[in-house]
């Protein structure tokens, strides 16, 4: 007697295929009979052979309550953690249900089996939850030091700036001034070209003077003879 009418599909196979799996592998005949409730009626050579054939075609589900924040953590990264549970047990499906709710599908020994599994997986959580917190400690500690860090290069290298535009004013300073240089050279050729003209103007006054007094001592001589 299929006691859950949603099971009856699960127990029949996609096109019949559980069914005729269980025919081929015991050497039984199985057939589901439709009614209320729906019945399956196994028939064997051997109680082991009907018992192992019944063993397969009885699904059951099972509903394991999770806490809303651990939905994430039961399934995984893209339901990694569900799929190897399934793989690993042979249910045939463990979904979500009301947003606090695992349903698992299968036949009854594969059923209690994943149960098992996801209640000591949801018993890590508390685990998993204190390892992310230490990971996130870890995380800002290292923030805070590459920030430090960046912190302590950015005053060297303007410390670095401030002496080497110290040392160029330096320079500048020690450097004789452009205009004084200029002004010294400029003063140089005044006086250069006044001396010069000063020699010229000496140079005439005494030719003048030769002359004049020539013209002196001429008229001079002219009044004396």
């Amino acid at each position: 007697v299929v006691e859950d009418e949603s099971l009856v599909g699960f127990i029949i196979g996609s096109g019949g295929e559980n069914i005729k799996k269980v025919r081929q592998e015991h050497d039984v005949e199985v057939s589901v009979l439709d009614g209320s409730p729906t019945k399956v009626v196994i028939r064997g050579e051997t109680r082991e052979q009907v018992a192992a054939a019944r063993a397969q075609c009885e699904f059951v589900s099972k509903i394991i309550p999770v806490e809303q924040d651990m939905i994430g953590w039961m399934f995984g990264k893209a339901g990694r953690n569900i799929q190897e549970i399934k793989a690993k047990t042979g249910v045939v499906k463990i979904t979500l249900y009301q947003e606090t709710k695992l349903v698992v599908v299968g036949v009854r020994d594969a059923v209690e089996t994943a149960a098992t599994l996801l209640e000591c997986h949801a018993q890590y959580f508390a685990v998993y939850q204190e390892m992310d917190r230490e990971t996130s400690l870890i995380d800002k500690s290292f923030e805070e030091l590459e920030i430090n860090e960046k912190g302590r290069r950015k005053g060297k290298g303007g410390k670095g700036r401030s002496e080497k535009g110290q040392e160029r004013s330096q320079e500048v300073e020690s450097r004789p001034k452009g205009g004084k240089g200029k002004g010294r050279g400029a003063g140089s050729k005044t006086e250069e070209s006044t001396g010069s003209k000063g020699t010229e103007s000496k140079k005439g006054q005494g030719a003048w003077d030769s002359q004049g007094g020539g013209k002196a001592r001429k008229g001079k001589g002219g009044k004396g003879k």
